[in-house]
């Protein structure tokens, strides 16, 4: 027979034991969604800042060679305006390029070559950050 008088149940302490236990555990995971609300805001970001530099060379790239964003003597260049939120500038500068790192281009390889490096400046947690991105625009015959 089942005796119901020897059944002492959960005392005080027990419980409040549990509950402490179960406050840090929540804890816990609140910091940890707080981190990565953060961490998704960071890379939305980031993202924004790939997505502009990566517009602005199909940009760069669908203009004519001797376009005037492409002159290597009136590098570098700045656009601060009509840019995506977040981002401040993107600066793009064009350079003669130098396959063999000689410091000349006059090499039959190097010529016709623009080596252009994008870099996207925009604000995120922590202060400004930088994307940079780097490409080769040859000139077609």
């Amino acid at each position: 027979m089942y005796n119901l008088n020897s059944e002492r149940g959960i005392t005080l302490i027990e419980t409040l034991i549990a509950l402490v236990v179960l406050s840090i555990s929540l804890l816990g995971l609140s910091a940890l969604q707080t981190t990565a609300i953060r961490g998704n805001a960071s890379a939305a970001k980031l993202s924004t800042s790939i997505i502009s530099g990566s517009d602005r060379i199909e940009q760069l790239l669908n203009a004519p060679y001797n376009d005037p964003a492409l002159d290597i003597n009136n590098s570098p260049y700045q656009e601060t305006s009509g840019l995506a939120p977040g981002i401040s500038s993107i600066v793009w500068t064009v350079a003669p390029y130098d396959a063999n790192g000689d410091g000349d281009t006059i090499d039959a390889d190097e010529q016709g070559i623009k080596d252009v490096t994008i870099t996207v400046n925009y604000s995120a947690a922590g202060g400004a950050k930088t994307t940079q991105i780097k490409f080769l625009r040859a000139q077609v015959y």
